[in-house]
């Protein structure tokens, strides 16, 4: 069985709880915009939780690239559109932009996405049988996939979470978008003062569970590149990479 899968597009207006100080839009409430809507357009091809859900197997994000041209702001219309773009080894790749009212691209991302299993978490063909085909649009938002990076050697210990009931999600895990929050919360000298972050690029690496203890650290803001370590003090593994530039 084949799908065609176009592109979704979705009205939103900015509302106050999803913005900071400067009345702009947070980067954690973006990467919520980007979650719900991939969860929509995968259900609407019937591709999505209920389906694999059904097989026992989930969608978790792996990667995410973002690039931010303009921020949207409290109050303003804005079209979020997403798409599936294609296959990379064993990642399913999609696509993000925004536009204003006057149809100005805001917001452009990629993002890197693998199906696992629910038993091993062990990630799954997705071109096996029992998945359909998805005929994709081969239309970008970046001509490339997210980043897989590395650390710089000296970072700096930030702070201590642990997980709790409000972290958690549907899969049973902290929400994605979690970890950036707390990463956002290790920039806020930079944030406060006026500057903007242009763009970001998230490795999730590892899982983290309810209770579980994390450590954060960052590194020293160096010519507008700012790194952040979420480690899973409990698994002894890190959970989240991130790289900030200014």
């Amino acid at each position: 069985m084949e799908i065609i899968a176009h592109k979704h597009h979705q009205p939103l207006v900015i509302r106050s709880f999803e913005v900071d100080k400067f009345g702009k839009l947070t980067p954690s409430a973006l990467c919520n915009y980007f979650q719900e809507i991939a969860w929509e357009n995968a259900q609407k091809i019937n591709y999505g939780y209920s389906f694999l859900k059904s097989l026992n197997k989930f969608w978790v994000l792996s990667r995410m690239h973002v690039k931010i041209l303009h921020y949207p702001k409290w109050t303003e219309t804005i079209d979020l559109v997403t798409w599936p773009t294609g296959m990379d080894g064993l990642f399913a790749l999609r696509d993000f932009q925004i536009f204003d009212k006057d149809n100005k691209l805001m917001v452009a991302a990629t993002s890197s996405w693998l199906i696992l299993d629910m038993e091993k978490h062990r990630p799954q063909k997705i071109d096996a049988p029992e998945h359909p085909v998805i005929i994709t649009d081969p239309d970008r938002a970046l001509n490339i996939p997210a980043e897989k990076f590395s650390l710089p050697e000296q970072m700096t210990l930030s702070a201590h979470v642990t997980a709790q009931y409000t972290d958690i999600d549907i899969n049973q895990h902290v929400n994605n978008v979690k970890y950036i929050e707390w990463a956002l919360n290790t920039q806020t000298a930079e944030l406060c003062d006026g500057k903007s972050i242009k763009e970001f690029t998230v490795n999730f690496l590892k899982e983290s569970s309810l209770y579980e203890e994390l450590s954060i650290s960052s590194s020293a803001l160096s010519e507008n590149t700012s790194f952040v370590s979420i480690h899973n003090q409990t698994k002894n593994k890190d959970a989240c990479i991130i790289k900030f530039l200014y």
